[in-house]
Parts: structure tokens; C-alpha cells; sequence
């Protein structure tokens, strides 16, 4: 039963540096029961773990194992060892890796391959959450005989459709005619991709929804395009980068949100983008109700807040302390990266 507070007050209690999940809201003062007295500790001993993604049942991560990148996943209540999902030799690999986490598939980005003078193009490797050892590889959309293409920006919709943008490219310059940054889709069930635009340039700033894919220009603004194709729109302008980018699904039409180097905006109608935090919220993500992120602290060596906010930028409240990076949802708890950079923690949201 939630317990009253004067309103307009937020008070976080922290106990033995993990952060006690006492969540009083600042507009009601209302403060939200938690099955957790204080943050708890699902994974350790990690190795500079991120890109935080969690189902009903494990959270995913990327992190660093000596020569390797590990994509990894873990049982919500560290229950077990981690699994090994999907491996990148770390000197090979060209560009970011990514996945997305779909409700019986994960969706696995493999950006480019590289080493001395040989590159190969990237793909997608579709393994089943069930049995992980049934996978499936997925080649971009071919373009021309070039050496390959460079995959960026992977984004899954609920209705389990995946997007990306490929980029060609050669080792010598002159064998490979440089085309627009195209935008591809796979459709669930299928294993041939099929392109619905292109850009003039790629992003790593991506979401969507059940009808547009959605993406930051690195120096424009904010995008979207159908998922039926068709020119892009520009939704809103930006001033600067944006550094992540997610959506408020639950409504008639998706809201998005974006941050920047040092803000955080929404975009609820064409052209028009609104400031409602004034930090950016680092690792920016929704559960349908709320925005959360991590904020970095004045002071050098203190560790991020881990925040909540309403999709207005109201209602405050501070969740734990933790490491810049991302953070992930479910309905009862929020996931980030401790202090330390080396354990995956949960509290309540």
C-alpha cells in the first residue's frame, strides 16, 4: 500500500552504496511499495557489460572477454550462469554489434567483418530463445558486387518486423559505386530481406513501432518512414546529435523522445520537438508510462543517478546509483550497469 508523503518532496534512501528502492514520486509525494529493500546484484565479475535488454524471463547484455565481444544473457534473478547466445572477435569486427530481443526470437547483428585486407559484409543471425543452438543467417539486400554491405541501426517492432540500414562499401574506392544508405526490413517468418528507402546517410539512433521505422540523422533531425516504404518524413529538426531515440507506443500515434549531448526532448507533433528534462538521460527507454535513463553527477567519481521521469518531464524520482549507460524495464524492476562497470543490478521502478 503506498504511503504518503508531503508532496513536491523526493527523498532517495541509500543504504551500503546500493541504493534502498524507496521510489516517492514528486508530484504526489507518493511513495511505491518494492519487493526489494535495496538494489540487488543479478550478475558479477563482468567485463564492461552494456546495451542492457531484458524479456519475461533472462536480461541480455553485451560485454568484453579478453580477444571477444560476448552476447550473453542471464535469469532475471541471477538464478544459474550466463549463456553465451552469440561471439565477436573483437580485432574482426567492423562497426557496432546489436540485437534485439523478440518475444521467441533474438535478432543478432553482425555490422561487418574485417582483419589485414580482407572485409565481409554483415548479416543477421536469427537464434531461437528456446533452443539457441537452431539459428538462422539473414544477408542484407545485395546492391551490387561490391565486397559487401555494413549493417547499422537494427530496430525490432511489436509486430516482430526488424529494420536496418546497409551500407556498400569496397576496400579500394573506385571498385564500388557508393550508393544512397538504404533501409531494410524483415518481415517475421521470412529469411529474405527487402528494402523500403534509402538516406543519405546511416544511423546507429534507431526504433520503431508497427508502422514506421524511426531514426536519427547524425546532422538533420529526426525521421521516420513507412513500413510499406516511401520517402521519408522529417518529424523534428535538431540543433545537435541526437544520442538515442525511443518511442511512447502505448499512444494513437507514437510519441518519440530523443536526448542530445545534454538534454532530453519529446516530439508529439510534426515539426515540433519539446525540451522536457534538462540532462540527457543516458541508455533513454520506456515502459509505456514513464522515460528512464541515467543522468552523470557534478561531482568527478560519484556514480549516475538512475532516473525516472513521466513522459512530460514531470515526476521525478531517483531509482539507485549506477554507471553512465543503458538501462532496461520490465513491469516491475529497472536494470542498469553498477558503479563499477563490472555487475548488472535490479531495483524497482
Amino acid at each position: 500500500m503506498a504511503n504518503k508523503m508531503k508532496a513536491g518532496v523526493i527523498f532517495l534512501l541509500f543504504m551500503g552504496g546500493c541504493g534502498e528502492s524507496i521510489v516517492i514520486d514528486e508530484a504526489t509525494g507518493e511513495t511505491t511499495s518494492c519487493p526489494l529493500t535495496e538494489a540487488a546484484v543479478v550478475e558479477t565479475g563482468l567485463g564492461n557489460p552494456r546495451q542492457l535488454q531484458v524479456d519475461e524471463a533472462s536480461v541480455y547484455y553485451l560485454q568484453d572477454a579478453g580477444p571477444d565481444i560476448l552476447f550473453q544473457r542471464i535469469a532475471k534473478d541471477g538464478a544459474g550462469s550466463p549463456q553465451t547466445l552469440f561471439t565477436w572477435r573483437r580485432f574482426a569486427v567492423v562497426g557496432t554489434p546489436d540485437y534485439a530481443v523478440g518475444s521467441s526470437k533474438v535478432y543478432v547483428m553482425d555490422p561487418a567483418e574485417g582483419g589485414g585486407q580482407t572485409l565481409g559484409g554483415g548479416h543477421i543471425e536469427i537464434i531461437d530463445k528456446a533452443d539457441p543452438s537452431q539459428s538462422q543467417s539473414v544477408a542484407p539486400v545485395s546492391r551490387l558486387d561490391c565486397v559487401g554491405e555494413e549493417l547499422r541501426g537494427l530496430a525490432l517492432a511489436g509486430d516482430g518486423t526488424v529494420y536496418w540500414m546497409q551500407d556498400n562499401f569496397s576496400i579500394e574506392a573506385e571498385e564500388c559505386t557508393q550508393l544512397p544508405v538504404a533501409i531494410a526490413k524483415l518481415v517475421p517468418g521470412e529469411t529474405t530481406a527487402h528494402l523500403i528507402g534509402d538516406t543519405p546517410k546511416s544511423s546507429a539512433v534507431t526504433t520503431a513501432d508497427n508502422s514506421h521505422f524511426f531514426w536519427a540523422s547524425p546532422d538533420t533531425g529526426i525521421f521516420r518512414i513507412s513500413h510499406n516504404g516511401g520517402e521519408p518524413e522529417l518529424l523534428s529538426a535538431t540543433s545537435e546529435a541526437a544520442a538515442e531515440l525511443t518511442l511512447d507506443t502505448d499512444a494513437i500515434a507514437s510519441t518519440a523522445f530523443y536526448t542530445t549531448a545534454a538534454k532530453t526532448f519529446s516530439i508529439a507533433t510534426f515539426g515540433t520537438s519539446q525540451e522536457i528534462f534538462s540532462s540527457r538521460l543516458v541508455g533513454l527507454t520506456s515502459d509505456g508510462a514513464n522515460l528512464f535513463g541515467t543522468v552523470a553527477r557534478n561531482m568527478p567519481g560519484n556514480p549516475a543517478w538512475v532516473n525516472r521521469i513521466k513522459f512530460n518531464g514531470h515526476g521525478l524520482a531517483f531509482l539507485g546509483k549506477g554507471a553512465i549507460g543503458t538501462v532496461a524495464v520490465d513491469d516491475t524492476f529497472i536494470y542498469f550497469v553498477d558503479s563499477s562497470g563490472t555487475q548488472i543490478m535490479k531495483a524497482c521502478k
